[in-house]
This record gives C-alpha cells, sequence and structure tokens, in this order.
C-alpha cells in the first residue's frame, strides 16, 4: 500500500543521531519512508546515501514498488539507524528488516544511485556503520 506523507498525527520528539527506531513503515516513495510508532510518533525517513527517481516518472513507479514489496516481505517492521536530518527535516538513517539493508537492496536492483552528500555529512564515527557495497563507496571518492 501506497502511503503519502500526510502526518495527521503527533510528531515526535527530536531523534538524535545514532538513535534506532523500530516499527512499522509506510512507504512514500523509493527512498523515503514513513514510520508509526507504538507511541502513536510519526516520523519520516530518508534512507541514507540513495537516491531513487524523481515522483511522476516509470522509473519512480518501478522504484515505489520495489520497496513497497521489501517491506511486505520484511513484515512491513523496518528498524532504523538514525544518521542526521536533512534539510527537510527527514531523519537520513539505515534502515533494515528480514530481508536486509534497504537501501543496499535498491540498490543492488538498480532501483536507486548512491550519492557522496549523505555520506559526506554523517558523523565520521557513524560512516563507518555503512553497509552498502565497497565497491560503491569506493566509486564515491
Amino acid at each position: 500500500i501506497l502511503a503519502l506523507a500526510l502526518f495527521n498525527g503527533r510528531v515526535s520528539a527530536d531523534l538524535q543521531t545514532g538513535d534506532i527506531i523500530t516499527s512499522a513503515a509506510w512507504i512514500i516513495d523509493g527512498d523515503s519512508l514513513r514510520i508509526n510508532t507504538r507511541q502513536h510518533l510519526k516520523y519520516e525517513i530518508r534512507l541514507f546515501a540513495i537516491n531513487a527517481p524523481e515522483l511522476s516518472t516509470q522509473q519512480s513507479i518501478n522504484a515505489t514498488w520495489f520497496m513497497i514489496n521489501l517491506i511486505k516481505q520484511g513484515g512491513r517492521k523496518v528498524e532504523c539507524k538514525i544518521m542526521h536530518r536533512d534539510k527537510y527535516k527527514r531523519y537520513v538513517s539505515i534502515c533494515t528488516n528480514k530481508t536486509g539493508d534497504l537501501g543496499e537492496l535498491m540498490l543492488k536492483n538498480k532501483q536507486a544511485k548512491i550519492i557522496k552528500y549523505f555520506l559526506r555529512t554523517a558523523p565520521k564515527k557513524l560512516q563507518k556503520t555503512a553497509v552498502y557495497p565497497r565497491k560503491c563507496i569506493r566509486g564515491l571518492n
């Protein structure tokens, strides 16, 4: 189910770098999702270091459906480690579920591209935790 980001509930207090949230996820597009916690708090998440095609293109539709399927296969539950916040106040995060690292799976299946900006702006100690394919990260430098 594709859910657009309409925040009609409580939005949480700020999360900190390194915090981990685990809950059900709804897909916004190929690189963004929304997490609703049991405390009825809502977080908009941007996947760390990837960029999926923009909305309104066939590639975007394909990437979004690919992400929907990853979330479904993982039982809708995701775990996200907060890396930082972007200029749109989204939590840039490394997110995983039963299928694996969502960003890495999007990259491996050619549904998204890796981008330098997120890798360079993440705190140094957390950059090392990224599990993206080494050849992708090496190609950025």
